[in-house]
């Protein structure tokens, strides 16, 4: 008897979707798959477009369901949105054979999905608010200097802060900080902290930990206000780092607002709020007092040549079809 899958496939282009449908339909002639809308209440498997993983329409999406969640990405730019949420992704230009066989039987398993992120884990373990409540006040402490000691523990990494003296030390390599929504924090002394551990400065460890995580960045700023670059940010790992460069020479020499930083950059939104929210807790930016935007509401006009129209017209039309498919 033939084992029905019933999959999704989102935010795609039907020229995409075409070779996704082929790639799977292929794969195992023991699958009859059938296509269904993300609403489905008996979905198996969900395959994302990574271009859309860090929208908060998305990320709500992937916590919320339970099928096997895999993404795919045309452009390398993309990958590591799927790296830093850990969802196992294909290149739709050339997979290797090997990543496409781990990429399918990830979709394909009948197992009931693990949760995407540890954070998830633990909410799940615990149901309550308290880790969050832990975690949001671990990062009032840090922002705000508190005499404390610190520990965060993820898998097998360990980090102690000593946050009155700006100073974190690490039993892992530098470029390997998590993102902060992964880390358990509890007391700590100086007793604890052992000679072989790698000394960083508070704000090269805590600019590293929001830039990588999945928070949203526009709860923690005033997305209206002006902020300056005070002290260049460091990027610790590759991922991400050229973003971080090119805001940060445009915040450097003189105030500027998320819809600023978007016309300079084409960044989007959401990227460039985790920015100035890394930024700003690591205090590496200043909110520039007296100064706001009232046009928060309106979308730059941006020149743009004959390509760029076309791309941005094909994404909005993904974008429509994503929300669509996803019943909103």
């Amino acid at each position: 008897m033939p084992e029905y899958k019933k999959i999704c496939l989102l935010g795609f282009t039907p020229d995409a979707e075409h070779i996704l449908k082929e790639v799977i339909v292929d794969h195992d002639p023991s699958y009859v798959i059938q296509w269904v809308p993300a609403s489905h209440p008996l979905l198996d498997g969900v395959v994302i477009n990574a271009t859309f993983l860090e929208s908060s329409q998305v990320r709500k999406f992937v916590t919320k369901v339970r099928a096997n969640v895999v993404s795919a990405y045309s452009d390398e730019g993309d990958k590591f949105l799927c790296d830093k949420q850990n969802i196992i992704a294909i290149n739709l230009k050339d997979p290797s054979d090997r990543e496409l066989r781990v990429w399918l039987n990830q979709l394909l398993t009948t197992a009931e999905r693990r949760p995407t992120t540890l954070l998830n884990n633990t909410a799940k373990k615990n149901k309550t608010p308290a880790v969050a409540t832990n975690k949001d006040l671990v990062l009032k402490q840090l922002k705000e200097g508190i005499d404390v000691v610190l520990r965060g523990v993820y898998q097998k990494q360990n980090t102690w802060i000593k946050v009155a003296s700006g100073l974190v030390y690490i039993d892992y390599a530098r470029e390997n900080v998590a993102g902060y929504e992964l880390w358990s924090w509890e007391n700590a002394t100086d007793d604890e902290i052992p000679d072989s551990a790698r000394q960083l400065k508070l704000d090269l460890w805590l600019f590293e930990a929001l830039w990588q995580s999945t928070l949203d960045g526009e709860k923690y700023i005033d997305t209206n206000a002006f902020y300056q670059l005070n002290r260049w940010p460091q990027p610790l790992s590759k991922q991400g780092r050229t973003e971080v460069l090119r805001l940060a020479a445009h915040a450097q020499n003189h105030p500027v607002n998320m819809h600023q930083l978007q016309v300079k950059t084409h960044y989007p939104l959401e990227k460039i709020s985790k920015f100035l929210f890394a930024t700003s807790y690591a205090g590496q930016t200043t909110l520039v007092e007296g100064m706001r935007s009232y046009v928060a509401d309106k979308k730059p006009h941006l020149p743009q040549t004959k390509e760029e129209q076309k791309k941005n017209e094909e994404k909005k039309s993904l974008l429509a079809r994503f929300r669509e498919k996803l019943g909103l």
